[in-house]
């Protein structure tokens, strides 16, 4: 399934190393470096899934996390959480959205395991 992904992190190298793991799997990807007009972004992106870093500079993941399920046309958006925090799970059990989590570093059979996984859990429109 090929999917339209929005990468969010603040790491150039992250956001690269993403990026390519995912092109070479035939999706189509953008990358963003911050929280501040993450919302914006999403809205002009209409991503299928979000690959979101936990310390962004702005709003921070968890703050973004929030808005996302605050408003409504972007509620239902799936959204892998991407840290180097191990114990950060329990911040975020409270959103529907968040379907998992990738610890960096990351290899790229985890981070296409894990993308596939959460696709295969959308709904087809």
């Amino acid at each position: 399934m090929s999917a339209n992904i929005l990468v969010v992190d603040d790491e150039p190298d992250i956001r690269e190393l993403f990026r390519s793991i995912l092109v070479n799997e035939g999706h189509t990807v953008v990358t963003f470096d911050r929280g501040h007009g993450l919302i914006e972004k999403i809205r002009s992106v209409k991503p299928d899934l979000i690959l979101l870093d936990i310390m962004l500079p702005g709003p921070d993941g968890h703050e973004s996390a929030a808005s996302l399920e605050q408003t409504d046309d972007l509620s239902q958006i799936p959204i892998i959480m991407v840290t180097a925090l191990k114990d950060s799970q329990s911040f975020f059990s409270r959103f529907a959205q968040v379907k998992g989590f990738i610890y960096k570093p990351v290899g790229a059979e985890e981070l296409i395991g894990k993308v596939t996984e959460t696709l295969g859990e959308i709904p087809k429109a």
